[in-house]
């Protein structure tokens, strides 16, 4: 179509609460209930206990990240949490399932007991890998002058800690006083230190760095809370990036804020902590926010969007908390209780969820409770686990040129292409690539300065593919790796001859978009 688009062959792929499927491939007993294959390893329903009741929450669930996954014919609901902390001995527990003697940890959907299979980061399978995307906030305002060395220099020394470990992450940063005043996208251990590094003192997390430096730039100015003060606001930064920046499918959302600061909106409810006491606004997707405090006095006065307490960012959304003098001496980042909670992860599944596939809302309750009742937590997730298609498949006669389907309708724009090819990578942004898709079958798209328009359908194949149909004549084909309410990613992989007779080489490209 173009010289873009040569270089692709799009795919996207839907994820959670968008993910489109035909629900015969799960394979039920007279009763209803899934068999599940025992090469997948998940407990059926019938063996499944409620929710056991607890008597006082003594730590939190964190915040989750859940996506719908194909396996041997079967439709499996993930689960991605970090760690849970016995708040007594500050033991990291091992959760246990169904199944499990000591279960631990109990799940439901709408108080339907879930057989659930649980795996943990601990475990150290190599064929499972945990990720984790993390992000620095961290307040380069005047008053943290003492501490910004010290922060940064343990920044850099942690994050190889972590890099080192067997997580699969990456690192991303914003600076922020009365304004966003510099970032960096999510990048590897050396990105991220070569832009701690390039200044000193409050001005090491001031600039903005990265292939999408000027994007950010140019939206920072949103972000704002000067005016008759300074207002120093860790939420204002936690919504820059949860907004811009380009996480990945799947991964485990961690936010760490460094501030001496209460959080001050400065009037501006969207940048008070309370709003991340509400899933509507903060769903179980978007993270855990950790709190490192550099000032031992917590007991200035509270006053609602204006002078808040930082930490309830932590506790809205099942973080921790570490609390620091203001020359940030006698603590290492290798001792906050996020680092604990990252290298303790676990991974949840179930199956059985075609009942819930109707584009609603379901609550998910996660319970946990130790034999010895010390650790006791508790969370409730609304999650929409998406639609089931009405399609059949491609070559069984059925029109699907009209395909409504709700979760892709909208307007995407482009962010960020991931190129790899015989073990290398490549990323590009800041191209004009725009897709709108309408209810009733058409889509726009505009392609650098180019715009066409034509029809698309998603066919239900082993993954799902959303075909785009030209006016022309011409049409794409996209693999849905994820289709969120923010976040839309395709891809397109294969295979191709190498230079020698018999030599096959891999290729695949990502393709990110987020919601206009």
């Amino acid at each position: 179509m173009n010289t873009f688009k040569t270089k692709i062959v799009k795919t996207i792929a839907l994820l959670a609460a968008t993910f489109i499927f035909v629900s015969c491939s799960e394979k039920t007993e007279d009763d209803g209930v899934i068999t599940p294959n025992t090469s997948i390893g998940i407990p059926k329903d019938r063996d499944a206990k409620p929710n056991p009741p607890i008597e006082q929450e003594t730590t939190h669930v964190p915040n989750i990240q859940y996506t719908i996954e194909k396996e041997k014919g079967y439709i499996i609901m993930r689960i991605d949490m970090t760690g849970i902390q016995d708040p007594e001995t500050l033991e990291w527990i091992k959760l246990l399932g169904t199944g499990d003697k000591g279960q631990n940890v109990w799940v439901s959907v709408d108080d339907k007991p879930k057989g659930i299979e649980v795996y943990n980061n601990s475990d150290d399978d190599a064929n499972k890998t945990i990720t984790a995307d993390l992000v620095f906030l961290v307040d380069n305002s005047g008053s943290m002058s003492e501490e910004a060395d010290a922060i940064a220099r343990d920044i850099v020394a942690w994050a190889g800690t972590l890099a080192s470990s067997n997580l699969d992450i990456r690192f991303g940063c914003v600076g922020y006083d009365g304004a966003i005043t510099g970032a960096m996208n999510l990048t590897t251990l050396e990105y991220i230190s070569s832009y701690l590094n390039h200044s000193s003192g409050t001005s090491r997390t001031v600039g903005f760095d990265g292939s999408d430096a000027l994007q950010l730039k140019n939206a920072s100015p949103s972000y704002t809370t000067r005016g008759d003060s300074w207002a120093e606001c860790g939420m204002a930064a936690l919504r820059f990036a949860d907004e811009n920046f380009t996480f990945r499918n799947g991964s485990n959302r961690i936010y760490v804020n460094f501030t001496d600061e209460p959080n001050q909106p400065n009037g501006k409810n969207g940048f008070s902590v309370e709003y991340l006491n509400d899933q509507t606004n903060w769903d179980a997707s978007q993270g855990t926010i950790h709190t490192v405090y550099s000032d031992y006095d917590t007991t200035f006065t509270v006053r609602y969007l204006y002078d808040e307490k930082p930490w309830l960012m932590s506790r809205y959304t099942g973080g921790t908390e570490l609390y620091a003098s203001s020359s940030f001496t006698g603590v290492s980042l290798n001792d906050l209780p996020v680092t604990g909670a990252m290298q303790n992860a676990y991974i949840i599944r179930f199956t059985n969820i075609d009942e819930f596939m109707d584009g609603k809302e379901h609550a998910v309750k996660i319970t946990v409770l130790s034999e010895d009742k010390n650790v006791q937590a508790e969370k409730i997730f609304y999650i929409i686990f998406g639609e089931k298609t009405t399609q059949e498949k491609p070559d069984s006669g059925h029109d699907s040129d009209k395909n409504n389907s709700k979760n892709i309708l909208g307007s995407w724009l482009f962010t960020q292409a991931i190129w790899l090819e015989e073990g290398q990578t490549s990323t590009e942004s800041g191209y004009n690539w725009q897709l709108t898709f309408n209810a009733d079958g058409t889509f726009t798209e505009i392609d650098g300065t180019d715009t066409y328009k034509g029809t698309y359908t998603i066919q239900d194949l082993t993954v799902d593919e959303l075909v785009l149909n030209y006016e022309d004549g011409s049409s794409d084909s996209y693999k849905i790796e994820k289709m969120e309410k923010k976040e839309l990613v395709f891809y397109d992989d294969n295979s191709y001859d190498g230079k020698k007779p018999g030599d096959k080489l891999y290729w695949r490209d990502t393709y990110y978009f987020k919601k206009k």
